[in-house]
């Protein structure tokens, strides 16, 4: 007989395995609203040629985002009431609660009036990785697996168009999928912030794509807003969950990619899937004080700054903040402004008497405010009436009630209104009254040194009779004393030292520099003629006005 075959090799060794995912959530709770909102349901009398979606609208718990969904639901239902025709559809929450919350302690009555899914939010630190944004691929694919996002969609609606809470609508979308010629399955907004070309992004990139060709594929598109048809979110949802947790744990990938690591997480899944998106530019707009762009193209009264004319991008994204001096100066560089408008100054809730912007602020911050007071305006009493909160207190609104006391304290009062101040070839400089001060780099807050650690709790040098705040610091970059001398009075400035290491937050710190003024050298700024000397009962309301300001 012929010899027994040689034994099998022995099976290869198991791959080494991946850290777990979070387990999959419990089927999601459904909850339908007590009634339809205005608008909710398509007209019949639109005829054909509407090509409708379903808006899905991803949100975690907790104040911060139950507001920004009001204000999403209140301008897409008036959207939609507004333009009965067009193709934008119905709509859907898709919530994510914490194990100890129930829906009853979160909602505060959001699900009376529009459609919700609950879905199980990751345990935040352990599940979660520490970046909350995961849960918004966990929930999604959630919600596809028990079909509970498939059977909300109505017949005629085979897209879904997912935003998040802090987005507005400013006009309706069209369906351009429904007439893309390209292969697209998607419509996407292309963020300037994620090029997979850069230098620091290529290489990751390139790892977690898996392949050169996959790489190449990857596009400057994140998942948010989004337009895709519903086959193409399923074909994508499991590469999008699986390379977000992945880069999270690369510590590479996380500090290089940071808040945006769930964005590249969905990017580059959707070059493995792999999924054509069309790139609309048109799709959003992100303004901020430093981006000045138009959100209309024409004003709309005599005054340039106020909005007019139909909205030239579909979704206004308020992710980044508008900071403005109190005269609308626009702020750049992350400065900070005496009027601001920043999300996440508002974790309790938009208080109701925002104040409006300064008059000559940029449109897109009327914008926003305008959008903001609509809903609460909109918001009936009840169990979804809006839930005030406080004014958060501005250090710099502070700064320039201080200021105003302290420019009518001592030396102060007898500077008040002078000007101007011939700065040798640089330019003038004009202490008006309130604190304000015009300089050859723009405007700025001054005050009297007196007393100044006490009130301003930032300490003036021994010597200095006048502090200088350039605008959008929030510690004084100048300081300076008089000498007078034969009629002529001399005001010896003196820039801020730079801070002692590269970084430093204390703020303030070189500002001096950058405005084109000495560091430690002394400037000197002459008026000619005689100053002013203040009365005792001018001193006693300085004071006064200074108790008052703390």
């Amino acid at each position: 007989p012929p010899p027994p075959p040689p034994p099998p090799p022995p099976p290869p060794p198991p791959p080494s395995p991946s850290p777990p995912l979070p387990p999959p959530s419990p089927s999601p709770q459904l909850v339908f609203p007590a009634t339809t909102p205005a608008g909710a349901a398509n007209s019949t009398a639109c005829g054909p040629g509407r090509s409708p979606y379903h808006v899905l609208l991803t949100a975690s718990s907790g104040h911060y985002q139950r507001w920004q969904t009001r204000v999403f639901f209140h301008h897409y239902t008036a959207i939609k009431a507004a333009h009965p025709c067009s193709d934008l559809g119905g709509f859907t929450r898709l919530l994510t609660l914490p194990d100890r919350l129930t829906l009853a302690e979160e909602d505060r009555g959001l699900s009376a009036v529009m459609t919700t899914i609950v879905a199980r939010e990751l345990t935040k630190e352990t599940e979660d990785l520490g970046f909350v944004v995961l849960n918004r691929p966990t929930s999604i694919r959630a919600v596809l697996a028990s079909g509970q996002l498939a059977a909300r969609l109505a017949p005629d609606e085979r897209h879904v168009f997912i935003v998040e809470t802090d987005h507005v609508l400013l006009k309706p979308l069209p369906n351009l999928l429904a007439t893309a010629a390209g292969g697209e399955e998607a419509a996407a907004y292309p963020f300037h912030y994620m090029d997979p070309r850069r230098p620091g992004c290529a290489p990751i990139v390139r790892r977690h794509a898996g392949s050169a060709e996959a790489a190449a594929r990857v596009q400057q598109v994140g998942p948010s807003p989004l337009l895709i048809s519903l086959e193409a979110l399923r074909r994508v949802i499991d590469g999008w969950v699986n390379i977000s947790f992945d880069m999270k744990r690369d510590g590479e990938a996380d500090a290089e990619f940071n808040w945006m690591l769930e964005m590249w997480g969905y990017s580059v899944a959707a070059a493995r899937a792999p999924l054509k998106h069309l790139v609309v530019e048109r799709l959003q707009i992100e303004p901020s004080q430093q981006f000045g762009v138009r959100i209309t193209p024409e004003a709309a009264g005599p005054r340039w700054y106020e909005a007019g004319g139909e909205p030239t991008h579909h979704v206004l994204h308020y992710t980044f903040s508008h900071e403005f001096s109190r005269d609308g100066v626009p702020m750049v560089d992350n400065r900070d402004g005496e009027w601001k408008l920043d999300k996440r100054a508002f974790q309790r809730g938009v208080p109701r008497d925002l104040p409006p912007p300064p008059r000559c602020a940029l449109e897109a911050a009327w914008v926003l405010w305008r959008k903001l007071h609509e809903t609460m305006e909109a918001a009936a009493p009840g169990p979804n009436h809006w839930e005030d909160a406080p004014l958060p207190a501005s250090p710099t609104a502070v700064l320039a009630a201080r200021t105003r006391a302290l420019s009518s304290l001592g030396v102060g009062a007898r500077l008040v209104g002078s000007g101007p101040w011939r700065w040798g070839g640089d330019g003038d400089l004009y202490l008006l009254r309130g604190g304000w001060a015009m300089t050859p780099w723009g405007s700025a807050r001054w005050g009297a040194a007196q007393n100044w650690h006490e009130v301003a709790g930032d300490a003036a040098p021994a010597g200095a009779q006048v502090v200088l705040y350039l605008c959008g610091y929030q510690r004084w970059t100048h300081s300076a004393r008089l000498e007078e001398e034969g009629g002529t009075t001399t005001l010896v400035l003196e820039g801020r030292p730079p801070p002692p290491a590269a970084g430093d937050a204390r703020g303030g710190g070189g500002a001096g520099e950058e405005a084109g003024a000495a560091r430690s050298e002394q400037s000197r700024a002459v008026l000619q003629g005689p100053l002013l000397t203040p009365t005792a009962d001018e001193a006693e309301d300085a004071a006064s006005a200074i108790a008052a300001a703390d």
